[in-house]
């Protein structure tokens, strides 16, 4: 998937994790950098190594590991701000862009090779198919997104 499309899709779980969540608008850029990172390391370390890598930061097991130490952090070390950013929204916005990428025919590794999580909902490589899918799926988001705001403010 394209990075504007996982900015995109990201944006989309945004709005329906806000309501268990507690993200606040000071979140969104690292959410929305976390949601870019794995596919902007890959390719760093491709470039780096000279040769194409495993998807080493596409790994499940990296990102799980990445949260709970991003949460153990936030819980012993916070700064009691006004606005304190929470540093698992990083890690948060990178398990967002693996289960998008993991409705691909692709999918992501669970640790960094060997079995792969892919649920084949869109073919990874055609433009058309991914876009269609990226805008698609943000929409549905935001929509129920808003439905579960409007239920949860006016019942």
């Amino acid at each position: 998937m394209k990075l504007f499309n996982h900015i995109l899709t990201t944006t989309g779980a945004a709005v329906i994790l806000a309501r268990n969540v507690p993200i606040k608008l000071v979140d969104a850029p690292l959410i929305l950098t976390g949601s870019v990172l794995p596919d902007l390391l890959d390719k760093l370390l491709d470039r780096l190594l000279k040769r194409k890598t495993s998807d080493l930061f596409h790994s499940l097991f990296l990102w799980l590991i990445f949260l709970i130490v991003s949460l153990f952090v936030d819980k012993f070390f916070s700064i009691n701000a006004v606005e304190t950013v929470h540093l698992w929204a990083l890690p948060l916005g990178g398990l967002i862009h693996l289960l998008f990428d993991s409705l691909s025919d692709k999918g992501v590794p669970v640790f960094f090779k060997g079995k792969r999580i892919a649920f084949n909902v869109y073919e990874t490589g055609d433009a058309l198919t991914e876009d269609n899918f990226a805008y698609l799926s943000t929409a549905m988001l935001i929509f129920i997104g808003l439905l579960m705001w409007r239920y949860h403010y006016h019942s």
